[in-house]
């Protein structure tokens, strides 16, 4: 069953085409194959396709299973993934909240609602001009020095640059921007130059916005769709190193309505099937997965039962753990005051849910209400299973960006012999009174699933995010007072060392409001007055943000007159 409805999907993104040119070399990507696009890695050794409209690991060429662990083998893991977003929106009849929930994928039919493309380009999908310019990005196709292809007929430079080294570390925006505007993607404009993370980055856009792609077509006009929502999809992986068997997916999802949407849920969807690819449609059948029980991994553990003749053949674990999501004030609403919060400070896993193909979830209300109702699911029996991974709820108002990270992880079980699902064999730990020297304990635990996810942690917040966003050690350095607010503030701060400093005062959503001061300053200790009455500025929140030779660094504060 799950075939044929994915070969329908299969056949309705005509636009794929299962002649794909081949890639020139291993270290240069193919070109893209239509308006939808499909390529396959080459750098981790979790092998995968990625489309650039919001499916993962789906080889949409064949309509099976596009995930590998280990790379070149027959053990596939993961049928396809991608996310459901959950938003309420006010009805305009009734002034109501209106469930509403968008599908990057649907695994009781393989389709996706998203289109390739960006919203400034137009709400419906792209012409074929926009075909290399939506493509499927991959670092390895480009020169790291400056953005450009290694074959100049592939299409536009790298689309990610640092495009302000001041406001790079701008109060939890990333250090770079995505360049919608393709001439300006070289370092003639941004000297700083383009940004990369991994190995092999993938990058894509996509946007909600063409109701002909969804279940239901036109008729969802009516239902208040499309909701004006535009996605950025990163892909960073390793081939080599404690990361090679790594692959993580980071999502930007951008609010490009006027309107503020409540409650959002974010629900990454995956669909494992771990079984030999000779046997996919049995193997399907018999996998099991589990909430682990270390509550700050926020991890989801896949494995076969093997009695579909996955046994003796080198079958571990599929680890998914939500790795980055977003952190939420008192009220809801994004929280803009750090550069980088910790996981405790996230919203973190809310809601773990596992069901059978038979038990899909098929209209809007079932699939909102099933990502945000906080359940956590216990181990069931093994069946074709799918799973979803929600965080949430926070609001998002106009423009407003939040940043989502899964990281998909493999490792084979820890005890030996076939995976089992228990503790020991998941996370390594062995009782020593059984025997062996620590040195053997410790190799064991760092090489299970659980070893390997809390790498991904250190490597995430101590490397990778600092590639992204700068350390909170510069962060809150100088104070502001009083605090509320109401007709001026005093700003003291210490410096260090002599430096450039420029003082702006920013609003909630990011926007420069005024230069406050701008010149050389020697170290020292320094205070600052500010007439607030001149600027004549409505209550709320406020930031001082302080940009000097060390990076950037925002403090909050309140105006309530």
């Amino acid at each position: 069953m799950k075939f044929l409805l994915c070969l329908f999907a299969t056949i309705i993104i005509c636009s794929v085409s299962i002649n794909a040119q081949s890639k020139l070399s291993e270290e240069l990507q193919r070109q893209p194959v239509g308006d939808f696009d499909l390529q396959k890695n080459t750098k981790s050794n979790f092998e995968f396709y990625q489309t650039n409209y919001g499916i993962f690991g789906f080889d949409l060429k064949t309509a099976q299973a596009g995930g590998f662990w280990p790379r070149g083998s027959s053990n596939q893991y993961l049928f396809a993934s991608g996310f459901w977003l959950g938003a309420k929106k006010t009805d305009p009849l009734s002034g109501e909240l209106k469930k509403m929930v968008l599908i990057s994928y649907n695994p009781n039919s393989g389709r996706s609602w998203m289109s390739p493309g960006r919203i400034e380009d137009g709400d419906t999908l792209m012409n074929d001009m926009s075909v290399n310019k939506y493509r499927v990005y991959f670092s390895t196709d480009m020169y790291a020095e400056n953005g450009v292809p290694k074959i100049e007929s592939d299409g536009p430079n790298w689309p990610l640059w640092v495009t302000d080294p001041l406001r790079k570390y701008h109060y939890g925006v990333p250090l770079y921007d995505y360049v919608f505007d393709e001439s300006k993607r070289n370092l003639q404009n941004y000297p700083e130059g383009p940004l990369f993370i991994s190995e092999e980055d993938l990058i894509t856009v996509f946007k909600d916005t063409d109701l002909r792609l969804y279940e239901g077509g036109a008729s969802r006009a009516n239902m208040g769709y499309p909701l004006r929502m535009q996605f950025e999809s990163h892909i960073y992986s390793w081939g080599q190193g404690d990361m090679h068997d790594v692959v993580i997916q980071y999502y930007v999802i951008e609010n490009k309505s006027s309107e503020t949407y409540k409650d959002c849920w974010f629900a990454g969807v995956y669909d494992p099937d771990i079984a030999l690819s000779s046997n996919a449609l049995n193997g399907a059948s018999n996998d099991r997965v589990r909430y682990f029980e270390e509550e700050d991994l926020n991890l989801v553990v896949a494995w076969t039962d093997t009695s579909a003749g996955e046994g003796g053949h080198g079958f571990g674990y599929m680890g998914i753990t939500l790795l980055q999501s977003p952190a939420v004030d008192a009220n809801g609403y994004l929280r803009t005051d750090k550069l980088l919060f910790e996981p405790k400070e996230q919203l973190g896993l809310v809601t773990f849910k596992s069901w059978g193909i038979q038990d899909d979830i098929l209209s809007d209300n079932a699939r909102y209400d099933y990502i945000s109702n906080r359940d956590i699911d216990i181990q069931e029996n093994p069946v074709d299973v799918r799973t979803i991974l929600a965080t949430g709820p926070f609001h998002l108002r106009p423009n407003d960006k939040a940043r989502i990270a899964f990281a998909m992880n493999f490792a084979l079980p820890a005890k030996g012999g076939e995976a089992d699902g228990t503790f020991e064999d998941i996370a390594g730990f062995v009782d020593k009174t059984k025997g062996g020297d620590d040195e053997q304990l410790q190799g064991s635990e760092n090489n299970s699933l659980v070893g390997k996810i809390k790498q991904v942690y250190k490597e995430y917040y101590e490397n990778i995010a600092s590639k992204v966003i700068q350390s909170e050690s510069y962060q809150n350095f100088g104070k502001v007072y009083p605090n509320p607010a109401s007709e001026y503030i005093a700003f003291d701060y210490t410096l260090s060392t002599d430096t450039q400093l420029k003082i702006v005062l920013v609003d909630e959503l990011g926007r420069d409001i005024v230069e406050l001061f701008n010149n050389h300053r020697i170290s020292g200790n320094y205070h600052h007055f500010f007439d607030l009455n001149k600027l004549n500025l409505p209550n709320g929140a406020y930031f001082i943000r302080t940009e000097s030779n060390k990076g950037s660094n925002m403090t909050k504060f309140i105006l309530a007159k």
